[in-house]
Formats: C-alpha cells, structure tokens, sequence
C-alpha cells in the first residue's frame, strides 16, 4: 500500500537549482549525499521545501510536476531506503533510533566510497558544485568567525599566534564581523548556491554569537561542518547534535594526553576533547580528527590511530605545515620533519602525502596538458571570509579579493579580475611550478601555500617543494630496490628516529 503523506527528517538538508534542473540532499546521520538531476531534481526541490521536520504530499507533487502518483510513490520509497524521507511523523524516538543505527559508521571518502558517486569519477558534492560554480555560484564558504583561541597551539598559522609564553598574543586584535552581517552574508551567498558552509576560526565557540549563525545555516538548510577544539562544547555537546552538523572536525594531536597538551599549551586540554569526542560519538555526530605530524607529536602520531577507527574518522595525518600567515617562518624551521623523519612517515599509508604504490603510480612527467583551469577548488566553488570581512580564495590562501563591509560578497566574486583570472589559468601561467620533475610529486598541490611564501600562486613555494622533493627521492630509490624500512616496521623506525627540541620563536624573514 502506498502513502499520500511522507515526512522529511531533521537531519537532511540540502539545495536544488531550478534553472539547471539539479538537486543535492545530505543524510548529516549516515554521512552520504545524493545528487539527482532532471525530474528527480524537480522531485527533490519539492521535498527540501517542505523544511526539516515538514510533510509532502505526493498527490501534490504529482500535480505540480505531471509526473504520475505511482512514480513518485516508487522515487519516494527510495528516498526512504535512504532515510532521506520518512514514511511517518518523526518523534525524538525515532531520532534517538536512528542516531543508534549510525553511531560508528565512516565518514565516507571521495576516493573510496562509492554509494555516493555519480557518473564517472565525480562525487554527488563534486558533480553539484562543479554546476553551481559553472555558472557564477558559490557551492561553499569558510566563515573564520574568530583568531581567538581556547588553546595556543604552537604551530598555529592564524595571525597573532605565539610560540611561547612570553610573547603577547594578537588573535582578538582584528575588529570581527557582527551576527548581522553574517546574516547578510548568508543570505547573499544563498541567492547565489550556497550550499556547504565551513564555521572555523581560531576556534569558533570563542565567537559570541556562534549558536546564532549555526541556527541561522540550520535554517537556511545549508550543510555546515565545524572546526573546533572542542573545548568550548564540554557540556554542550547535545545542543551542537541537535542541528545536525554534517562533520565535526576536532584537532587530536597524540593519543598521549602530555603530548598533546604540550602541543596545545593548555592543561587539561587532551581529556576535554577527548570528552567531546566521545559525547558527540554517541549521538552519532559526524566526527574527523585533525592531526597535522611535527617535531612534537612524531614518536605519538600511531596512537591517535584507535581513536579515528573509533570515530569513524578518515585514516589521514598531514605532514604539511602552514607557516604564519603574517609571515612567521616558526613552523617550517622548527617543527617541520625533517628528510629523514619524512622518509619513514611517508611510507605510512595513513599520511595524507604517503608513497605507496597508490599514491604514486602512473605519473607521466612529459605531460602538462591537465594545467588547465583553477588548480584547486579555491575561488572556483570555495571562498574563505576572514573575521574582519575580508575574502580570500581560501583559509590558506590568503589573496585578498574585496571586503564584505563595503561591497557583497556575490558582487566580489563577480567582479575580481583575480577570480576571472584564474579561473582561465593554462600551463603557460605557471612559473616554476611543473617545470621539474620532483613537481609532479607535490601532493596535494597548494597555491595557498606558494601565495604565503612568495606572494605568487604558480611559482613553487619552499614548503610545497620541501615535501615533493622528498616524496620524488623516496620514489626513485624504492624504483632502484632500497629497503627504506630495512625489514622494520613504521613504528619501530620511528622510535629510533631523534627529533628536536627546540626553544621556539617566531623568526621573520
């Protein structure tokens, strides 16, 4: 027997695109997202405007559309395998049920999940934002609602950071944006596709009005993921799951409590994210870690491992560290891995730059012909707001495009002869970039990064080229037969590796 009424659940959202006749819904639960084109889109719209929590009829679809009541009664029903709808009125039980079934599942990857993808190679956020930003749009923006901190993380990258416990912070110097104009913000970007908002900072629970904006975006259906520490939701952990977050991204610097409060400067720290963690966990919060790999944390990092499975996070560690953004070089002189750390990290296949044959196969250094267009997503589909307004292609790229104070942030995109520029981008614009062999191995290509060093988006910068060059000497030695492990495991190599201590201070240059 088929229903007439069917409800959509709290913890989907999504947009849909009348004039392209696309759709994208997010099950913020199971972790998936849907991309639907042609009628099913216009289905689609029609359930997203019902509103989280809100019933739609299928007679009244059905009417609208000229598409007959049994075919929306059989799309319908998939929707439902999907729990992207419902078949009766959603209660807190059914809420509580449903988070159950889904605490622990993975968060799914665009490399290896494939319920979500599309035609070819492309993932549902990846076909829809590929449309949206063709024409003119904006499928995501990062909103640094904040520099300030709970912690004090010595390889920060934000403006005003310290290193040590003399120096005086600057991270609540910039004059931050209001509620309001978030508001104004969101509403701009939402004309214009926005579909994906990142709330980031600093840690964005130092900002005042930080439950307003989230609850503005849940109104708004945008899908939103939060970076934080997770210090400033010790005790709210129930309010944030409420809303649905579709991820929650913690930074977990070791499994070792000492480790990581060393790492952060603030006692205490490592257990009250944990704690959040764990919370969050249990009410089946989408949760990844962070865990950028430096000096510090090196003989720690395998011990965040179990926590990740647990979560359900993405197996990924980063050995890429990003100097200050008003140009202190700490980071890269005196926490970075050195080559020889870096010849054993890299063969760790959790590491997001690792070597193995999956990683490095089929490279063809002769051919430059797919240096066409933006090289990453930055300014294509994603923009990043800085805390006083500013507009950057992204929160490591910081080419500052217009200011949201004086003009709208739909009006910066349209107009930035910079955006236009680079959107044309072909292999002639790059300087240095590609034109060695190493450069192939740069992995994943930053221009943010080239931009922070050299104030040039396509010439190498020394952090870009620092990792590539050792990611292409390792290839060619495992290509001559070495054992770079020599019969060991990653772990026991790693234990035998020295790292430094050192006193550290920001250093300009």
């Amino acid at each position: 027997m088929n229903n007439d009424i069917y409800y959509r659940p709290p913890w989907t959202c999504g947009k849909y695109n009348a004039d392209k006749h696309v759709a994208i819904m997010f099950n913020t639960l199971s972790r998936m997202s849907y991309f639907f084109e042609a009628e099913s889109a216009d289905v689609v719209g029609l359930v997203l405007s019902a509103g989280r929590g809100g019933s739609i009829s299928v007679e009244k679809v059905s009417n609208r559309l000229m598409i007959s009541t049994y075919s929306i009664n059989v799309f319908f029903k998939r929707l439902c395998s999907q729990q992207l709808l419902v078949e009766n009125e959603i209660k807190n039980e059914d809420v509580d049920k449903y988070r159950k079934e889904c605490i622990g599942l993975a968060i799914p990857t665009a490399a290896d999940e494939t319920a979500v993808k599309t035609t070819g190679e492309r993932t549902a956020v990846q076909a829809y934002a590929d449309i949206i930003s063709e024409y003119g749009g904006v499928f995501e923006v990062s909103l640094e609602l904040t520099y300030r901190c709970h912690e004090q993380c010595i390889h920060c990258y934000n403006p005003g950071a310290t290193r040590n416990d003399n120096e005086r912070s600057g991270r609540g110097d910039k004059k931050e944006l209001t509620l309001e104009e978030y508001k104004l913000i969101i509403d701009d970007l939402c004309a214009n596709g926005l579909t994906a908002v990142s709330i980031t900072g600093g840690d964005p629970f130092m900002y005042p009005k930080v439950w307003d904006i989230i609850d503005y975006l849940y109104q708004n259906d945008i899908a939103t993921t939060i970076l934080t520490n997770g210090l400033g939701l010790v005790g709210k952990e129930e309010r944030l799951a409420a809303y649905f977050p579709f991820l929650v991204q913690c930074s977990l610097y070791s499994g070792e409590s000492t480790v990581h409060d060393k790492i952060t400067r603030t006692p205490g720290s490592w257990k009250r994210t944990i704690a959040v963690m764990d919370r969050l966990h249990e009410l089946a919060t989408p949760i990844d870690i962070a865990c950028p790999l430096m000096q510090t944390n090196l003989k720690s990092y395998f011990s965040v491992k179990p926590y990740k499975k647990k979560y359900g996070s993405s197996p990924s560690f980063d050995v890429q560290l990003t100097d200050s953004l008003d140009g202190d070089k700490c980071a890269s002189h005196h926490l970075r891995l050195t080559q020889q750390q870096l010849e054993v990290v890299l063969m760790d296949p959790d590491v997001i730059q690792n070597v193995t044959p999956n990683n490095v196969d089929d490279i063809d250094t002769s051919e430059r012909g797919f240096l066409s267009g933006a090289p990453c997503s930055a300014c294509k589909s994603k923009y990043c707001i800085s805390p006083n307004g500013d507009v950057v292609p992204c929160v490591a790229f910081r080419k500052v495009l217009g200011n949201v104070r004086t003009q709208k942030t739909s009006e910066i995109i349209r107009t930035s002869p910079f955006v236009k520029q680079w959107m044309q981008t072909t292999a002639k614009d790059y300087g240095e970039c590609y034109s060695h062999d190493y450069c192939f191995y740069c992995m994943p290509f930053c221009p943010g990064n080239n931009y922070n060093d050299r104030g040039e988006c396509l010439n190498g910068g020394e952090n870009n080229c620092y990792i590539a060059k050792i990611r292409y000497d390792i290839i060619k030695r495992l290509n001559s037969g070495d054992d770079i492990l020599h019969n060991k495991t990653i772990e026991d190599c790693i234990n035998e590796l020295s790292i430094a201590e050192d006193d550290l201070q920001r250093e300009y240059y």
